[in-house]
């Protein structure tokens, strides 16, 4: 009687994007989908998908950035403004609490680093309550400051939008498993 050997442990192939180990039989990797099967053109797309999701992902990161800088724009101008209004016009409650609005963007611009969207969107309701307040409290100001009013609007509402794309784009790399996201 002939025994057949048979080889208990099918062929095996490295994924060339995360190198889990997957069987010769598929086409496509089963941890980060990458076309180990595929024809040339596919595995070219395949990459060209990352590198393009890198990019919008450094663009959105670098609007992120700019949006931080006007958090640490509004933390000094807000520490400046208590400090004249304590010691210069010795309204020490009004000094406390610019001290204490300074203090929180700069807590927002550090938590901007893990989750930039949740960070300027509080960042952002907080300067809108404050205008407000400042407005209700005293309407002259309604009129004053209009351009910088403007300005720190759109650079917000950009800043939340890019905010948005950050949290999206490293979502998706992080499930193709492209090098270098997953460490962030």
């Amino acid at each position: 009687m002939e025994t057949s050997s048979v080889d208990s442990s099918a062929e095996t192939l490295a994924c060339e994007n995360c190198q889990a180990v997957n069987s010769a039989t598929q086409k496509f990797c089963s941890q980060c989908s990458f076309p180990i099967g595929g024809t040339k053109n596919e595995q070219i797309a395949f990459r060209s998908n990352i590198a393009v999701r890198t990019r919008m992902l450094k663009e959105s990161e670098r609007h992120v950035s700019i949006c931080k800088k006007l958090l640490y724009f509004l933390a000094g101008i807000n520490l400046l403004l208590g400090l004249y209004f304590g010691f210069a016009a010795d309204d020490f409650p009004s000094m406390i609490s610019s001290i204490c609005v300074a203090l929180l963007f700069l807590i927002l611009t550090a938590w901007a680093d893990r989750n930039p969207f949740g960070a300027i969107l509080t960042a952002f309701i907080v300067y809108l309550t404050l205008n407000v307040v400042n407005i209700i409290d005293n309407p002259a100001l309604l009129s004053r400051g209009i351009p910088s009013k403007i300005i720190c609007t759109v650079l917000f509402v950009g800043g939340i939008r890019s905010a948005r794309q950050v949290t999206l784009q490293r979502e998706a790399l992080e499930k193709l498993k492209a090098p270098g996201i997953g460490n962030r």
